[in-house]
């Protein structure tokens, strides 16, 4: 194999004991930082209770971040140092999920004017980030990533006006014709509004003078209870003109500006209409004709927490006339134009619409069948979760939060706790849990990472429980992960078309816990190596002077892909799997050839040394796993990972044998 280990780098030898990543002050000094510096108390379901929050957002908390902290806190050692910590992120992790799915993030009430210039405004709700110039019709939504990152999703303009009088027909693009514009707020509303006066020639054929005719105005309710939009559009003919055939739009504008890709969703009574949206001869296509209930726009490709599903759901559905979609340059979707329609509008009457828009981000919010996404954000809209302070969208990660709490069960069962055991009424109301969020971890569009920790998740339950259908549904699990693996050995999302390290990181992981579980599954073995083998040594075009791990295939549609350890919680990720792939050797339950344990040496030593490079001892408050080596703090994801495989919560689990029947 080409790659091999660099001077000063100590070849870790499978069957021998892996040197110790870190000591146990370290590790201590990780665990201090997280509870100091990352967990505050929130009243996620109104009880104030210990949650995981990030630096810029600390009203705020987050499904995953909860989810892969817990694991750490539900362990036997630091559960009994202080029970409260551990059954309060639990429980916060159940307020996430109130029903048949987690919530990707919970934030209190947030509406907040930084700029009231119309010009140049800026206003921030918990989940999003809204600015632009009215006085141009220009509004533009951001999606607030994690740690402060926020990246355009949509520009809220490309708005047009179309009528006749008499016989002649009028188009007029509305953005050029602001006469008025500015912000209003309203109680727990603010309301964003810009309004044109249009004028044409008057007379039957056209021919007249020109005077004012209308007035069309548009307005954006912004609220702090909910995150959905409503945009109100009110035409108003003036006194003593006729409009006929009157025709106003919503729109999306300027969408190729960004390098997402975009698919475009329509619901109508003739069922699902997807057009991906590129466009090679540049023309413009009509979508839909006619009434239609619901519409989405996907923008994905991008980072994956700052993918995102737009919603758009018509009040009054019938006056609906038609969708267009315009190519930019490059033939991707450019404008997204909706018409709605009136045969006529009298002098003085009024013709208005309404919209409810819903942006919900992260790639869980990105289902791969086009059914599921129209009926999430039928969901959405109505979710009466919403106005509990709930994200809409669903967290990327449900299998880490299943596992955390099917750890916990486990080594409560397991008589692990002592004096701070779980009482029984906890235990049935967790177990409960676990089984109403278990389908959504399961599902065909689940990410690879996500099933992958099911798959762990359900290991622990069967071991707590010795109940059968756990381990029938452990099988299943693996059966399907297995089902995306590459012929050269990565594990893929769904669809085939990409691959994430943590995802591939992962699936391995799960494969050492089958292994040493002792799971009867066809060449187990051979699908392990196949994903050792590829992994590969590789720089990050970020920090291209610093070779790390790395993930490579050809996707499902002939393009090359890949992902890199540049990220700590990807990185610590892969370092926990190999020890999980060491100890399954260790015990007798996982053979694998001689160059496959050499790469894996390789791989788990690389891993350890960049690693190494990201920690910060931080005095008094202990030590962080800064997210990446680009940057100058530490994230949830980043400090939990590096804590977990330092740790090896994995041994721990895999000598509760006893406690149920083999799978």
């Amino acid at each position: 194999m080409p790659e091999r280990l660099a001077r000063g780098e100590a070849s870790i030898i499978f069957g021998a004991a892996m040197t110790s990543l870190l000591h146990q002050n370290e590790r201590d000094r990780l665990l201090q930082f997280l509870r100091q510096r990352m967990v505050r108390d929130l009243a996620v379901d109104g009880l104030p209770r210990p949650a995981l929050t990030r630096h810029d957002a600390r009203q705020s908390s987050w499904a995953d971040d909860n989810a892969r902290a817990a694991e750490i806190l539900v362990q036997p050692a630091n559960w009994t140092a202080d029970p409260l910590l551990g059954q309060g992120v639990l429980r916060t992790l159940m307020a996430l999920g109130p029903r048949e799915r987690l919530h990707r993030r919970w934030s209190s009430p947030r509406l907040e004017i930084r700029s009231e210039d119309p010009h140049r405004f800026d206003v921030r709700t918990a989940g999003g980030r809204f600015t632009g110039d009215l006085s141009r019709g220009v509004v533009i939504e951001s999606v607030r990533g994690g740690e402060g990152h926020d990246a355009e999703a949509v520009r809220h303009t490309g708005n047009l006006v179309e009528f006749r009088i008499g016989t002649r027909r009028h188009l007029i693009d509305v953005e050029d014709t602001v006469s008025d514009c500015g912000i209003r707020r309203a109680g727990a509303e603010v309301v964003l509004f810009h309004e044109s006066r249009l004028s044409a020639p008057v007379g039957f054929l056209g021919r007249g003078p020109e005077r004012e005719v209308a007035t069309i105005r548009y307005e954006y309710t912004l609220s702090a209870e909910t995150p959905v939009v409503r945009l109100a559009v009110t035409l108003r003919a003036a006194a003593g003109v006729k409009l006929n055939r009157v025709r106003i739009t919503t729109a999306w504008d300027e969408l190729s500006e960004s390098t997402m890709a975009r698919t475009l969703l329509v619901e109508g009574q003739g069922g699902i209409t997807r057009r991906d949206a590129v466009s090679p001869d540049g023309k413009a296509s009509r979508v839909h004709e006619g009434r239609f209930d619901h519409l989405a726009l996907l923008g994905h490709g991008g980072e994956p927490e700052l993918d995102h599903l737009l919603h758009l759901r018509p009040r009054r559905p019938e006056l609906a006339r038609s969708v267009t979609l315009q190519p930019g340059s490059d033939g991707r979707a450019h404008w997204v134009l909706i018409r709605y329609g009136q045969d006529a509008l009298d002098g003085g009457a009024a013709f208005a619409v309404m919209e409810d828009r819903l942006l919900l981000s992260g790639s869980a919010a990105l289902p791969a069948a086009q059914d599921k996404a129209l009926a999430l954000m039928q969901a959405a809209l109505v979710d009466r979760d919403v106005a509990d302070g709930l994200d809409p969208a669903s967290a990327e990660d449900t299998g880490a939060a299943l596992n955390a709490v099917a750890t916990a069960l486990l080594f409560n069962a397991a008589g692990r706790y002592g004096a701070a055991a779980l009482p029984r009424d906890r235990v049935e109301a967790l177990r409960g849990w676990y089984d109403r969020q278990l389908d959504a971890a399961l599902a065909e569009e689940a990410g690879t990472r996500s099933l992958s920790f099911a798959a762990l998740s359900l290991d622990a339950m069967s071991r707590a429980t010795g109940e059968g259908r756990y381990a029938k549904r452990l099988r299943d699990a693996l059966r399907m992960l297995l089902g995306r693996q590459a012929a050269e050995g990565a594990f893929a999302e769904p669809g085939g078309r990409a691959v994430t390290l943590d995802g591939h990181a992962a699936a391995i992981l799960a494969l050492a816990r089958a292994a040493l579980r002792g799971v009867d599954l066809p060449d187990l073995a051979g699908a392990t190596a196949r994903a050792i083998e590829a992994l590969r040594l590789a720089a990050d075009p970020a920090l291209p002077a610093a070779e790390t791990v790395a993930v490579r295939f050809q996707g499902a549609d002939g393009q090359r892909r890949g992902d890199t350890g540049l990220r700590t919680d990807k990185l610590a990720l892969v370092l926990r799997a190999l020890t999980a792939i060491r100890l399954a050797v260790a015990e007798g339950v996982l053979e694998l050839p001689a160059d496959t344990r050499e790469r894996a040496d390789l791989m788990t030593a690389r891993a350890m040394v960049r690693l190494r490079d990201t920690l910060r001892d931080r005095g008094g408050a202990g030590m962080e796993a800064l997210a990446s080596p680009l940057s100058d703090m530490a994230e949830v994801a980043s400090q939990s990972a590096t804590i977990l495989a330092a740790t090896a919560p994995d041994e721990a689990v895999a000598s509760l044998h006893a406690l149920g029947a083999a799978a």
